[in-house]
């Protein structure tokens, strides 16, 4: 079967993630953790375009676990 995990996060102008949450868990803490460590470990991102709108872009991550 399948479990997902949904964060939402900001990247701000220069790269750096901000704000991880987890808006929908998987009910199990350890696949909550490792989705929202992926994000932590990407940081940071590079830096957004210099034409970019503004100074930060939210993003939705949604993660898919097959459980075999």
């Amino acid at each position: 079967y399948q479990m997902f995990v949904v964060i939402i996060f900001t990247i701000r102008e220069k790269g750096e993630v901000d704000q991880i949450r987890i808006v929908a868990n998987s009910g199990a803490d350890p696949l909550d953790r490792s989705a929202a460590a992926a994000i932590q470990a990407s940081n940071p991102f590079p830096p957004l375009p210099s034409d970019f709108d503004s100074d930060n872009i939210v993003l939705q991550f949604t993660f898919m676990y097959n459980i075999r």
